[in-house]
């Protein structure tokens, strides 16, 4: 949700192709900071998203898509693993050793079977620390956001 929190109604997604598309905030969820974001476009492929709270386990290879830093490096991606699960404000807190930058938030954390596991939301910097950064789990976009599929 901190992606989009001072968004307004100017909110665009830029598309892989450079095509900018209107977008519209549906639900937030400040609980678990996600936010599900609809664009008025026809044509597109949907990812399959996992449901299931032990599709991410310690060890899993994952691939991140992203826009670290600015558009120009839109469409990024980035490969490690799931290095550990780690709660706080009750959540159970991805972390991956995967390269995590500013504006990857928002993005897809991948399976290796092409399922998305989880949502990109934070990193961790500071002194002495490297390659520690944290996704949403994706069963929470289904239970926050109230999502189903039908």
């Amino acid at each position: 949700m901190h992606v989009v929190a001072n968004a307004n109604d100017k909110l665009v997604v830029v598309m892989n192709d450079g095509e900018k598309v209107p977008a519209r905030v549906i639900r937030t969820s400040v609980k678990s900071d996600l936010a599900l974001v609809k664009i008025e476009k026809t044509g597109l492929s949907a990812m399959t998203v996992s449901e299931k709270e032990t599709e991410a386990e310690v060890g899993t290879i994952i691939s991140a898509i992203g826009t670290p830093k600015s558009i120009e490096l839109g469409q990024s991606v980035s490969k490690g693993i799931i290095s550990g699960v780690r709660k706080a404000n009750n959540i159970n807190y991805l972390q991956t050793d995967m390269s995590i930058n500013g504006g990857n938030s928002g993005g897809a954390m991948i399976a290796e079977d092409g399922n998305v596991i989880g949502v990109v939301n934070a990193k961790m910097f500071g002194v002495g620390v490297e390659g520690i950064g944290f996704g949403i789990p994706s069963y929470l976009l289904f239970k926050d956001l109230y999502i189903k599929y039908k």
